[in-house]
């Protein structure tokens, strides 16, 4: 019995030994592996911090909040280039100018004052207050009855002449996770797809500014070619524009009767078409994405061009500050937009400019360019000291017979249908 308890003891110590490396090798493997994986973190190469970027960068947006209370002035003015039909259309043209002033005090209380001048008078002009539940509208140039209260849909129902819209936002439904997954999907396939060599980097103090540079059709090609073929993604989309046409048609009932609903067989078609418009255009092209990196991994600036034959097809400059975008076609310029804001204490000045040719919008051919460029100056104040002042004088259309809301919707529509009428006729050669 001694000898065979003797026998027993050196298997139980054989057993700890053995359970002691297998913990050692465990622990060992684990400290490794977290080692790499920090290492790679703290020192990524110059194509893992390319993408850790697109990934942090888009994971803050839609974070930041709408100010609670602002004052912003905008002013939107046209000028015209080219070969216009007329002169007067493009003279005419020139004269038009929407002014939009939005004062808002608190998450019930707004104030927004529109007028859009023509020919150096004011063409229509309409004067917003809301004030908790309740909403007051005055559009003197098709009401002689000042200011109408209720809630805002009743009032468009009223100006409109349909019947009330759903308390929805265009927005609503949207599938924003799946989205985001599928976008996350093609940007795992686009890393893999391009060599680590297109990728370098530079120091400059502490942004590193990093840049691919490589072929655009090897670095796209095979995934346009998957997203093309991808028909689930295509329905996905059709379903968010569906979404997106169905809400407005509910919020804004009779505008909407203006909007037809996306055809499905039509929206696969262009999907299809546009991926393939754009494999054509950098089959020979070059790809150069630049991004100015914080030490928080975060993009603060971008460039991005593609150019083929020394000729830019696409172009994009972007930072808080300012942003450009320009599209080209046969080394034309179809589309520029120029945007640039400047911060002073609480006031923000931002202008922005956008220039098109007016052919290609309306699928005009033509050699010689129709250019409109649409001037946007908006100035945003944080600091508000004013308040809103309620009408005291107004129509109750939730008081109101039937007969005296169509009365006031008949009235509104004939001004609106002469004012329309002597607008096209300014025109007219």
């Amino acid at each position: 019995m001694e000898n065979m308890d003797i026998e027993k003891k050196p298997k139980k110590k054989i057993w700890k030994k053995v359970l002691i490396y297998i913990l050692l090798g465990v622990l060992t493997l684990g400290i490794l592996a977290g080692g790499f994986v920090l290492y790679k973190y703290l020192f990524p190469t110059d194509k893992e911090l390319f993408f850790y970027a697109i990934k942090n960068t888009l994971s803050d947006v839609g974070e930041s909040e709408e100010t609670e209370k602002f004052l912003k002035k905008t002013l939107v003015s046209v000028d015209t280039e080219g070969d216009f039909s007329t002169k007067k259309a493009a003279d005419a043209l020139s004269t038009a100018e929407i002014a939009v002033e939005t004062l808002k005090t608190s998450n019930e209380s707004k104030k927004t004052d529109i007028s859009f001048n023509f020919l150096e008078q004011e063409f229509i002009s309409s004067e917003y207050v809301k004030s908790g539940d309740d909403a007051y509208l005055k559009i003197p140039q098709l009401s002689d009855d000042g200011y109408i209260a209720s809630d805002y849909p009743d009032i468009l129902a009223l100006i409109t002449g349909s019947d009330n819209g759903a308390d929805i936002e265009i927005t609503d439904g949207l599938d924003k996770e799946t989205f985001e997954e599928y976008t996350k999907e093609y940007i795992k396939k686009l890393y893999k797809n391009i060599p680590s060599e297109d990728f370098s980097s530079q120091k400059n103090g502490d942004i590193k500014i990093v840049t691919l540079k490589t072929d655009a059709n090897r670095a796209l090609y095979d995934v346009l070619k998957e997203l093309k073929e991808d028909k689930e993604f295509c329905d996905f989309l059709y379903s968010q524009e569906s979404l997106i046409a169905s809400n407005y048609k509910k919020k804004h009932p009779y505008i909407g009767s203006f909007v037809s609903m996306p055809d499905k067989a039509e929206f696969s078609e262009n999907y299809i078409k546009n991926i393939d418009d754009f494999i054509e255009k950098i089959e020979d092209a070059e790809l150069k994405i630049s991004f100015d990196v914080n030490k928080k991994r975060r993009i603060e600036n971008v460039q991005i061009l593609i150019s083929t034959g020394g000729k830019s097809i696409y172009k994009i400059n972007h930072s808080l500050q300012e942003t450009g975008i320009e599209i080209y076609s046969d080394g034309k310029i179809l589309l520029k937009i120029i945007s640039k804001a400047t911060t002073k204490t609480t006031v923000t000045n931002r202008t922005t400019s956008v220039l098109c040719d007016v052919n290609d919008f309306t699928k005009t051919k033509s050699e010689n360019p129709k250019f409109v460029t649409f001037n946007v100056n908006t100035v945003t104040d944080t600091n508000v000291t004013q308040k809103i002042d309620v009408p005291k004088d107004y129509v109750d259309i939730r008081k109101i017979s039937e007969a005296e809301k169509k009365d006031i919707t008949n009235e509104a529509s004939k001004k609106f249908v002469m004012m329309l009428a002597g607008f096209i006729a300014s025109f007219v050669g």
